[in-house]
């Protein structure tokens, strides 16, 4: 992974009244946007503040409590200095004497922002709301509305993100309320505060909506200053969307207004943004040609802050330079040195993490963790429990990655001492939560447990109801994986009163997802689905339609795998219908590609059709190539089901075309994967009908198409989706007769999945080697790697992947027993291929899930086959086998079967597809990675391709997500990624846009 983007705040002058834009310091840091608390947070802590076991701890500790607060004060502010607060606070002083409202107004906000890039956020949002005040006295309304938005922006750093929501809310109502008049400017900036609030939260696509109406209203009155700030607001909205191309496309365009402004500091503060958002796109040169102007602007403008933060973007790009990573930790470092001249604590732990990060790269694991430990140190300085989370995170992963568990322990023990110090319960909280994931990798699941309810009463006796209630949904969590459904039910529900007590609707969607999860885990499919429309009810009350639609769907989704196909069809209407009102295209889209797959699972073959049209006429309205491509590539599904493989391949080639003009090329890349699928499929049909050969045109169609993917994923170094392909690839070979090839494209895609530490992409590159070697009759070769696969699958606990691996060892076994006979098609018997294929089928009750979601099929249902030659021709032997696994998989909640007729899989991370949707996946019928067989004829029909930007709500795997974001469609995050109505362990709830 390449080092952690800055994490400073891009707060970078006096007049900055912009969120981040695209990295916030808290980010960075882990958290969901600036929460570093006020450094005097603690002061308010009872003398019977908890101690480690989470009971009281009595009035001890006192005595240094205020020498360590004093310390932490006097190095609060490292970009406000006590001389320029002091002038600040003597001018006002002397307005107030004159009663100038006008000038008092001006001079708090330029003290708000002061106090604010100090870190002093409570300080910040006090002298904010001061200049609402005195701004109404003064009858100045834009200079009103300006100081609500800084103040909203202080309260979501400081943690108080649902406050400020309703702050700008009730600010709408008492503009509405001013009467005549022309407020369309002053009601734009309370739209824009409004869409800054909403990105907080994690509602980007309803923050973008308002930005946008925003801009509308600032470019009809041609306000210059608002444009720009509406387009950094676009740009953060566009980001955390996945968009990168219209996000860079719009920071260009505000680069471009700052220059024309004059504001060299804010066009410093968009080129470092522009930097990261060309490192996320891969475009390194792009990404240090940015920073390194950014670079020379705050030079000029003697902006120690900004350079610091601009070489810390030039070590994150040089980092992602195969040759880069000694540039990298030097940049790093000199970034970290210009923090701790200033006095910026949390950049420099930022640069130190980057450094350590870098060193890791290098496999320089001693020098990465001593970095890491002065940054742990320098957290502690600062005395912000988040900071302090972050470095100790760090340092502990490093001791587990090294198997030192008893040296992780320690230093858990270490800062726990460190926290009951200070007697900060936030701080005792993370460390006893971190403390936790120390004794689940010792294997000690009780004791962890005790941690993580410890760290709840900590936070309750600290009065920190918010992370009270999410320190219950993690005891909640970690009960689920012990199997105690009681203890997490009843955890979960505390987590819910708490949330319903602070009327949060996040919160409480939160600890309903939990619940969602237990009864998941339980099969109590009535129960899960109650509370998944609770979930609804919820985001209805409080307004937030974007993620009630989404639930919607999830519903519809989950609803579909119980056979309930009316009821999900209703849901996936109802959800249709909310994004027709929202005016998201997207949404409206993407419903109909669910409603469409409801009806390919249900045979209704011309309906799927429609929907699919449907949805291809709304994406093409909105001018949106990918979710042509989208249902493009479901309709490809559908003929696939019916039989119609020409039009099959000639609409796959549509969705190719489309994708290659818009310059989406991780789109294409999918699109030739499901091009070489067909191609694939008709050559495994011919091994099969009257065991007729393979045409070879065939098999260099889809050799030439998998050939396509691959050199694209390379084009951007997409290492997950180069070894998918290169699986695929092999499969080509193999039915060229190709054999050495076959094995030497097998080992390039192992290659990449080591390079990808993906244990799952390695065990399924394994198996297609293993095929390999079954193909040149290496048998005992072929044994031995299938055998790796299987233990690797194991301790990745990649269940499908095992259990077709374990098919495959016993099959070569049995084949070289003694006993076993010559094939009359030459060679000794051949290999069945009975894979478990993951696909997008079925939306099991119990995929684990940790960051993200995942869509999972039912069992692929694969044959084998007679012969050294074809692994394919023993189907017939094993269908009732096959058909036997499938039926027991339905039953314990695993979902429907993923394939149809010929059910072909490709490899990546496990996950699979059914038919020729466009997923990756462990390969049904014994071919991971692109194999492809004919399924029985009443197989259940195959899942839509994986859609580029749908959220779905069906489960992610917790070893499956952070590629799975990195691989979705196109390249882009889910667009609709509400929280999960199906929970946060196995189906794991998500705060809306995808952000945990």
């Amino acid at each position: 992974a390449a080092p952690a983007a800055s994490a400073r705040e891009e707060q970078d002058d006096d007049d900055d009244d912009s969120l981040p834009a695209l990295v916030s310091a808290s980010e960075a840091r882990g958290g969901d946007g600036p929460e570093v608390e006020d450094l005097d947070e603690d002061e308010a802590l009872a003398e019977d503040a908890p101690g480690r076991d989470g009971q009281p701890r009595g009035p001890s500790a006192q005595a240094s409590l205020g020498a360590m607060q004093g310390r932490l004060k006097e190095a609060a502010a490292p970009g406000a200095t006590d001389a320029e607060e002091s002038r600040l606070r003597s001018q006002l002083e002397h307005e107030r004497g004159r009663q100038d409202y006008s000038a008092q107004a001006s001079t708090l906000l330029a003290l708000s922002d002061l106090l604010f890039k100090g870190y002093r956020y409570a300080d910040a949002e006090h002298a904010a709301r001061e200049a609402v005040t005195t701004a109404d006295k003064a009858n100045n309304l834009e200079r009103r509305c300006d100081a609500t938005r800084r103040m909203a922006r202080a309260m979501c750093a400081g943690d108080k993100t649902q406050e400020a929501h309703r702050e700008v809310l009730e600010a709408q109502q008492a503009l509405k309320a001013e009467g005549t008049g022309d407020h369309r400017l002053h009601e734009a900036i309370l739209t824009l505060a409004l869409a800054d609030v909403q990105l907080e939260m994690g509602r980007s696509k309803a923050g973008h909506r308002n930005a946008e109406g925003a801009l509308k209203v600032f470019e009809d009155i041609e306000d210059q200053l608002w444009i720009a700030n509406a387009y950094e607001v676009l740009v953060t909205s566009l980001s955390a969307q996945e968009k990168l191309d219209k996000s860079i496309e719009m920071a260009n365009t505000a680069v471009n207004l700052f220059v024309e402004q004059g504001d060299a500091k804010k066009e410093a503060s968009m080129l470092r943004t522009l930097s990261r958002l060309h490192a996320s796109k891969g475009d390194v040169e792009e990404s240090i040609k940015s920073s390194r102007q950014s670079e020379e602007l705050c030079k000029e403008l003697g902006d120690k802050r900004g350079e610091a933060a601009a070489l810390e973007c030039v070590a994150v790009a040089y980092a992602l330079k195969p040759d880069g990573l000694s540039t990298a930790r030097d940049m790093a470092r000199q970034s970290a040195e210009i923090c701790k001249e200033i006095r910026d604590h949390r950049g420099e732990v930022a640069a130190l993490l980057t450094v350590a990060q870098a060193a890791l790269q290098a496999k320089e694991d001693e020098e990465a963790l001593r970095v890491a430990q002065d940054a742990l140190k320098v957290a502690r300085a600062d005395g912000s429990h988040v900071l302090i989370a972050t470095a100790l995170d760090t340092v502990v992963d490093l001791y587990l990655q090294n198997e030192q568990t008893q040296k992780a322990l320690q230093v858990t023990e270490d800062e726990l001492d460190h926290a009951e110090t200070l007697c900060g319960c936030k701080h005792q909280a993370v460390v006893q939560q971190k403390k936790a994931s120390v004794y689940l990798a010792k294997s000690m699941p009780k004791e962890a447990v005790k941690q993580v309810e410890a760290s709840a009463k900590s936070l309750s006796y600290g009065g920190e109801k918010k992370d009270e209630a999410s320190a219950w949904r993690l005891v909640a969590d970690y009960y689920v994986n012990q199997k105690k459904y009681d203890d997490a039910v009843e955890a979960a529900q505390r987590s819910k009163v708490i949330a319903q007590e602070l009327k949060d609707p996040m919160l409480e969607v939160q600890a309903l997802q939990m619940l969602t999860t237990v009864h998941c885990e339980r099969g109590e499919q009535a129960a899960a689905i109650q509370a998944s429309y609770e979930q609804r009810k919820v985001w209805n009350q409080a307004g937030f339609q974007d993620e009630e639609a989404s639930v919607l769907l999830g519903i519809a989704d989950f609803l579909g795998t119980s056979n309930n196909v009316r009821g999900a069809k209703e849901a996936a209407t109802d959800a249709a219908e909310l994004f027709k009102a929202l005016g998201d295209q997207e949404g409206w889209a993407s419903s109909y590609l669910t409603l469409a797959q409801l009806q390919m699972n249900a045979r209704q073959w011309t309906e799927a059709l429609e929907s699919t049209k449907e949805s291809r006429r709304i994406a093409c309205n909105a001018g949106d190539a990918l979710g042509e491509a989208d249902a493009l590539q479901t309709a490809a599904t559908v003929y696939s089901n019916q039989g119609n493989d020409v039009e099959a391949g000639k609409v796959a080639g549509e969705a190719q075309q489309l994708l290659m003009k818009a310059g989406e090329r991780r789109g294409e890349a999918k699109a030739w994967q499901l091009i070489g699928q067909l191609h694939l499929q008709a050559c495994v049909q011919a091994t099969e009908k009257q065991r007729r050969s393979v045409d070879m045109k065939v098999a260099k169609r889809a050799f030439d198409a998998a050939e396509s993917c691959a050199r694209l994923y390379r084009e951007v170094d997409d290492l997950e989706g180069l070894s998918t392909a290169m699986q695929l690839v092999s499969n080509a070979h193999y039915f060229l007769g190709e054999k050495e090839d076959a094995l030497r494209t097998a080992q390039e895609a192992l290659e990449a999945a080591e390079a990808l530490q993906s244990p799952q992409l390695v065990s399924s590159s394994l198996y297609s080697i293993a095929q390999a070697h079954v193909a040149m009759d290496a048998l005992n070769e072929a044994l031995a790697v299938a055998q790796d696969a299987v233990g690797i699958s194991q301790q990745a606990d990649d269940e499908q992947g095992h259990a077709l691996a374990q098919n495959l060892v016993a099959q070569l076994q049995e084949m070289l027993k003694p006993t076993n006979t010559i094939s009359r098609f030459g060679g000794r018997a051949g290999f069945g291929g009975r894979g478990r294929g993951r696909g997008f089928g079925g939306r099991p009750l119990g995929a684990d899930a940790d960051s993200m979601e995942e869509q999972t099929a039912g069992g692929g249902r694969g044959t084998g086959g007679r012969g050294g030659m074809n692994p394919f021709e023993r189907q017939r032997l094993q269908r009732q086998q096959v058909e036997a696994d499938a039926a027991a998989q339905d039953q314990d909640g695993r979902g429907t079967a993923g394939n149809g007729r010929g059910g072909a899989g490709f490899g990546g991370r496990g996950a699979g597809f059914g038919g020729f949707a466009a997923g990756r996946g462990r390969g049904v019928f014994g071919m991971p990675g692109g194999g492809a067989a004919a399924a029985p004829a009443d197989a259940e029909p195959a899942e839509a391709p994986q859609r580029t930007r749908r959220s779905g709500f069906s489960s992610f795997s917790s070893r499956q997500a952070a590629s799975e974001e990195a691989s979705n469609g196109n390249g882009r995050q889910p667009s609709r990624a509400a929280p999960n109505p199906f929970g946060e362990k196995k189906h794991f709830g998500f705060t809306p846009e995808g952000r945990s």
